[in-house]
């Protein structure tokens, strides 16, 4: 990877790199979502699901020896000097940093953005009669899904998916919609190098991917915002419903129910432990997360120096509760 690009993760103030480097990886711990939230980098979870610790720790070295970071390799802690400060400075001023795309509204970005691409491909190939031909991605839960899509919609689909292309790339900013449609690309037309496009937009090979992610973020909003208008997108790139896991989501839903702990804890199967950690989940990742609800009190009052409630006071400290009243509806989907 371009190590210069890690420059937009760090801070002037120590940050743990290992925790950087799960986050970006796509590693879902709790102590990995609370250093999200810690370091607002939780929209960046799963960004780079491929990264490789031996690539990350040499793009670590390079960065201390060009004296943009400094190293503590016995804490595990990266900060970013002077130098490096200007030089994020610089990386965010060229607007290429995903900020519009967020993993837990929108779901994997390489999965969204492969579904887009198969699809523009077949839709095309089909147009143009070219029947045999190499998909452009190996994944089976990919290809099954684009299937599946166009099993629904058949020719109206097809024709669907450019009306609506078209419509929403009117609406986006111009560089966005740019960027995704020279991004497309089929057997009858190859369209735009990946090595050209990036060259046009005055970026490097690494920075357009996380520029084409942003420009899907902000497709993504967009077409799910006005969803009846744009069903045959909406339906081919389907967002969660909730943050959580299914598991979790049950959890989380016991407690909107107004259940107490000690009735969550008889009724669940699971652990006292995994059911917290359901919780803290849900606390970091719900915007309106149910500090109120009587489980969740029950459960401070039990235990107040425990690490369920330590990591409430934590996320109280960071502002991530607002103090009215429990929220209503918000869990229980899976997650891709």
């Amino acid at each position: 990877m371009q190590a210069t690009i890690l420059l937009v993760t760090f801070a002037d103030q120590p940050r743990r790199y290992k925790a950087i480097f799960y986050l970006l990886q796509g590693k879902q711990t709790i102590s990995n979502l609370f250093a999200g939230q810690e370091y607002d980098l939780l929209n960046q979870f799963h960004l780079y699901p491929n990264l490789k610790w031996s690539d990350y720790q040499a793009s670590l070295r390079e960065l201390a020896q060009a004296g943009l970071v400094t190293l503590d390799s016995k804490q595990a802690l990266v900060t970013l000097t002077a130098a490096g400060q200007t030089a994020r400075e610089q990386l965010l001023a060229r607007d290429f940093w995903p900020r519009a795309y967020d993993y837990w509204r929108m779901g994997a970005a390489l999965t969204q953005w492969t579904r887009l691409l198969l699809a523009v491909q077949v839709v095309s190939n089909l147009d143009h009669q070219i029947k045999h031909y190499q998909p452009l991605t190996e994944s089976i839960n990919v290809q099954g899904h684009v299937k599946r899509w166009l099993r629904r919609w058949g020719r109206q689909g097809s024709q669907g998916l450019a009306r609506e292309l078209g419509q929403a790339f009117n609406a986006l900013p111009p560089r966005t919609a740019l960027i995704i449609a020279n991004s497309f690309w089929s057997d009858y037309d190859p369209g735009v190098s990946a090595g050209s496009l990036a060259q046009a937009l005055g970026l490097t090979a690494a920075e357009l991917p996380l520029a084409q992610i942003d420009c899907l973020g902000q497709l993504l909003t967009f077409v799910h915002g006005h969803a009846a208008a744009y069903p045959v997108l909406a339906q081919l790139l389907p967002v969660p419903a909730s943050p959580l896991n299914a598991s979790a989501g049950w959890t989380y839903q016991q407690v909107l129910s107004g259940k107490s702990w000690t009735k969550l804890t008889h009724d669940s199967r699971l652990k006292a432990s995994t059911l917290k950690e359901h919780l803290l989940q849900a606390a970091i990742l719900c915007p309106d997360f149910a500090l109120t609800a009587p489980a969740i009190q029950q459960l401070l009052t039990l235990d107040p120096d425990g690490y369920f409630s330590q990591r409430i006071q934590e996320l109280t400290a960071l502002g991530q509760f607002q103090t009215t009243a429990q929220s209503s509806q918000q869990g229980g989907v899976t997650h891709d």
